[in-house]
């Protein structure tokens, strides 16, 4: 059996998420978008 993941809050994945480069373009309620600004290629 493999290991179980860790429990973690959506704050600590988005504070993640910017902390290697992505940001937040907006947010609506709970739903957050975000875009990974090291390649503005991608949408």
């Amino acid at each position: 059996m493999s290991p179980k993941l860790p429990v973690v809050s959506g704050r600590q994945v988005v504070r993640a998420l910017e902390r290697i480069g992505y940001r937040v373009v907006r947010q609506r309620g709970s739903h957050i978008r975000l875009r990974d600004e090291t390649n503005p290629n991608h949408l």
